[in-house]
This record gives C-alpha cells, sequence and structure tokens, in this order.
C-alpha cells in the first residue's frame, strides 16, 4: 500500500493520488454548489431555521435527569429532519441514474 507524505507527494515521484483526486472532487462539488445560489440559500435557510427552532426548544428544557429522554427524543427528531432534508433530490437525481443505467444496458 502506498502512503502519501505531508506534502502530497508519493515517495518523492509523483503526486498523491488520493490527494489529487479529493482536490478534484472538492473543487467540482464547489462549483457544483455555487452554481445554484437560489438553491444554496433556500437551503441554508431551511437549516438554520430548524437550528434555530430545535436550539430554542432543546435550551428551554429543564436540566435534570427525568429529561434526558426528551433531550435524546429532541435529538433523533432532529437528525430525522436532517436525513429528509439532504435526501430532498435524491428522486431526481434516482430517476437520472436510472435512466442512464437503462440506457446504457
Amino acid at each position: 500500500m502506498q502512503t502519501c507524505t505531508a506534502d502530497g507527494l508519493l515517495h518523492g515521484k509523483s503526486l498523491c493520488v488520493h490527494c489529487r483526486q479529493f482536490r478534484l472532487l472538492l473543487r467540482r462539488s464547489w462549483r457544483q454548489i455555487t452554481r445554484d445560489r437560489a438553491a444554496a440559500i433556500a437551503r441554508l435557510s431551511s437549516n438554520v431555521s430548524s437550528a434555530v427552532i430545535f436550539g430554542a426548544i432543546f435550551f428551554r428544557m429543564q436540566k435534570k435527569q427525568s429529561s434526558i429522554q426528551d433531550r435524546l427524543g429532541l435529538l433523533q427528531v432532529g437528525n430525522h429532519v436532517i436525513m429528509f432534508a439532504a435526501s430532498r433530490n435524491l428522486p431526481n437525481r434516482f430517476c437520472c441514474l436510472a435512466y442512464l443505467w437503462y440506457c446504457c444496458m
């Protein structure tokens, strides 16, 4: 197994493949996110509003042993909100991938 050095060189010969792939994928993701500013602002405002609501509920809870279950329940609901927000565009992506897969077969 080959390892990368701190300066990104692979045993001093060539650029580390993993570092280069990560940099390229990061650049591509950044371009894709910043391309549609309206969608990015909508996602950001949705996430911030959810964080404010859950934060307000979380900090209003009592700090007792008996409210641990309530706090864990709120964290679970918050995780579900994050999961559903992340999977909003999944059906569109799945349809495109299914179409590509069907065309290639």
